[in-house]
Order: structure tokens, then sequence, then C-alpha cells
């Protein structure tokens, strides 16, 4: 069910990818098409549930019958974490660790309704495949169950189950590339009060036993050069559950990125000061244990200048750092987009700057040596970018080219940006020869 409506969220994207492009070929301008409601699936907003969890749920997870603290209260941001919504009864919940969630749900076979104005989008084929997940859906009789929802980084473990599931051990998925150093398999799941101890065993016949924590069950294990090192079956007392491992886990996983892209927010955070800042890009990790800076960008507009600031999400919010990068309108057209590489108190090297997005669509960013390239993606909203280097990564330069507007995609000439090594300095930048623009 996950998986159709990822597909159906991948359409969507197409579609609006294409107008997107069409509406910005030229010449000639066209007129301005008219604005239509998003048809993005319905997101993570619970319905209220006052239906108490009944006595079997309270017997699997007996967390669920002690008094309610101020700390169970689920904050908005981990609901985000939700992978539907439907109805669910927020005042039952209750925190099984910090930053994690368990909350009773009233149906877990609950299941979004496309609107008919998003479902004329599709092509026939697609409208009847969602039309018959929806009412395959919609024949489920309602199955109590709890779903976890996690701020994050959280437990990095979310999901909804039904009861019978649960008491299955249906709940266990196994994970490559873990650990501080991605180098580790991972087996996590969630069991009820009754399972005391669970045991991993290898196709080898390894066993690896562990304590479920609050009803979570993670087990960080070595990664084997072989498949026969790889875990077969999971053991919940008198049960055992297969485990579905691919044989591709016993490759290595590239290292923790030392470099963090920004990433836009759907729904940009607005600040108290200075007046009109939203925070709109923010840094990703991989997982919670990386050492990427985990930062965000915050813009705003002032008399013909565009500034940024960048620091952690709750420095923007209560103390906004008093170093900011401010472009001027006149400049930003005339250059297409303007970089500036500086390093940050914590010893970070970040990469800023704007594009003028009526010109540029992305930026390409390389880092030298042996960086790798990568595209940002200015936010909408300002045009600003960004790239943040973890403390202690030597590299010397960072190359950039500005994908132009239009079909095909045309590049300025390439940029190189130098890093210091005791700091950055403005944007002392070399062209070199264009590059189909």
């Amino acid at each position: 069910m996950i998986a159709r409506i990822a597909a159906v969220a991948a359409a969507a994207a197409l579609t609006a990818g294409a107008a997107f492009a069409a509406a910005n070929q030229s010449p000639p301008p066209k007129k301005p098409a008219k604005t239509s409601p998003s048809c993005q699936l319905p997101t993570a907003t619970p319905v209220p549930s006052t239906k108490p969890p009944s006595q079997a749920l309270l017997d699997a997870f007996g967390v669920l019958e002690r008094p309610r603290t101020p700390a169970d209260a689920v904050p908005p941001a981990a609901l985000q974490t939700l992978p539907f919504g439907g109805p669910v009864n927020l005042e039952a919940a209750r925190q099984i660790r910090e930053g994690t969630w368990l909350i009773p749900l009233e149906n877990v076979n609950w299941f979004p309704r496309t609107p008919e104005r998003c479902l004329r989008r599709y092509t026939a084929k697609q409208r009847a495949a969602i039309e018959r997940a929806e009412r395959e859906a919609a024949a489920r009789p309602p199955e109590e169950g709890v779903e976890i929802a996690g701020k994050p980084p959280g437990a990095g473990f979310f999901g909804r189950w039904r009861l019978a599931d649960i008491q299955q051990g249906r709940t266990f998925n196994v994970d490559n590339c873990a650990g501080a150093k991605h180098d580790q398999l991972v087996v996590i799941g969630l069991v009820p009060d009754s399972v005391t101890t669970v045991k991993v065993t290898a196709r080898d016949g390894t066993v690896t036993e562990a304590t479920p924590d609050r009803n979570l069950v993670r087990m960080l294990l070595p990664r084997p050069a072989k498949a026969a090192g790889l875990p077969a079956h999971v053991t919940l007392g008198a049960l055992i559950v297969p485990l579905h491992v691919q044989a591709s886990f016993t490759g290595p996983c590239n290292p923790p990125d030392p470099v963090g892209n920004d990433l836009r927010l759907v729904h940009p955070i607005p600040l108290k000061s200075p007046p009109g800042a939203r925070i709109e890009l923010s840094t990703r990790r991989w997982e919670a244990e990386d050492t990427l800076p985990r930062l965000a960008l915050a813009s705003y507009r002032r008399n013909g200048t565009r500034c940024l600031m960048i620091g952690t999400r709750g420095q923007l919010q209560s103390h906004p750092p008093k170093q900011r990068f401010c472009v001027g309108e006149v400049q930003l057209r005339k250059e297409r987009y303007v970089a500036h590489v500086r390093r940050l108190p914590g010893g970070q090297f970040v990469l800023e700057g704007f594009v003028d997005t009526k010109q540029v669509v992305w930026v390409t960013v390389e880092r030298n040596p042996g960086g790798g390239a990568r595209a940002l993606w200015p936010a909408k909203r300002s045009g600003a970018f960004f790239l943040a280097v973890r403390a202690g990564v030597r590299g010397t330069s960072v190359d950039l080219r500005a994908a132009l507007r239009g079909k095909p995609p045309r590049y300025t000439a390439l940029r190189t940006v130098t890093i210091g090594r005791e700091g950055s300095q403005p944007c002392h930048c070399r062209s070199r020869a264009p590059a189909g623009g």
C-alpha cells in the first residue's frame, strides 16, 4: 500500500515538474497559468479519536496504562513522520523513549482518498489503479493497532502495525549502512511486553541476543563478508520469524558524506527577527550518528537587497546570528548568481549564495580535491542556497556552474571559490572558459 502511495506521489511530482519546465520556456512568453490546488496526497494530519485502547492492546503495551505526563504530548514535528494520518488517539499516546511515541490507532487500515481534481491528472490506467487500491482499503474492516512516531533524529524507526502483526513479529526489518561509519547492519523491530529476549540467527547459525528497550529492539551487527553471515530469522520466545535480507548487504556502503546539501523545507518557518525572515533550507543527514553539521538557512529582503544567515534552527529562531551575507538585486540580475565561502564558529566551512531564479534553475558544485559533484537547488522564495562541510575536512576549492533556464539547459562559465585554511574569504572567484552559456 505504501508503495502505491509512493508511485502516485512520484507521478504527481513528474507531472508538476513537466508543467514547471513548460511554464519557464522562452520565447515566446505565455500568459501566466491559473494557480491550481495542490494535489499532494494527504499529509500526516491526524483525525482525533476518543476511542480508548482495547484491553488486548493494553495487555500488549503496559506503557499505555501509566498516567499521562507532559512528555507524552506528541509534538507536531513527530506527527510529520506518520505514514497516512487517520483516526489516532493522541491523548492515549505515551513516550516510550526520548523523541519516540507509541500512539494507539483506531483503524490501521485507514487509507487516504485522492481528490477528483487530482485523479484527472493521471492516465486511465493510473486512475484505475488508484481507485482499486482505495476500494480494497475501504472494504477492509477496521483493525486496531499502534503507530510509532518520532521527532528527528528519534529512534529512526517509524510505522504502523496491527496488533496481530506485532504479536507475530512482523514489525522487524533489516537495513545496512548503519552505525557511525555506515559499516554495520541493523535489525530493528517493535515487540509486546511478553517478549523479553530477541535472538537473531544468521544463515551460518551464529546467534546474537538482545533485550528489548521499552518495546523497541535495535541491534547493530558487524557487516559480514559473505552471505552466510547475513541474518536469517529472529526468535521471539517460541516464535521464529524469517527475515528478508538482500545478498547485496555484504557489500560496503559509502562512508558518511562530509558535505551536507541544502534541503528545501516544504513549509518555511517564519522568524520573529529580522522582519520577514524565514527558514527555507536545512542540511540533511543520512543517520543520527553522522557528523554533518546540523544547519539551516534563513533569508529576507530589505531595500533592494537579499540577505541570508546560517545557524542551527534553534539559533535562528531564538538568537539570529549577526553575521549576514547580503547581495544587491542589481548585482544578482547582472551576475546571475553570487557565491561566498566562510568558516562558521564551529569550524565548519559553508558555501552560501543567491541565484536569480528567473535565470538560474540550480547550481552544480564540485569540491576539490575528490569531493564529487552535486546539485544545489535554491530556495523557491529567495533563491538562496548553501552547502556545509564538516570541520576537519580538507579541501582547497569549490568549482561552481549555474544551470540556466531553457531547453536544453546551458551552463555558465566555471567559477572557482578558494577555501582558505584559516577561514574563508569573500568570493574571490576566477572564471574559466564558458561551458555553453
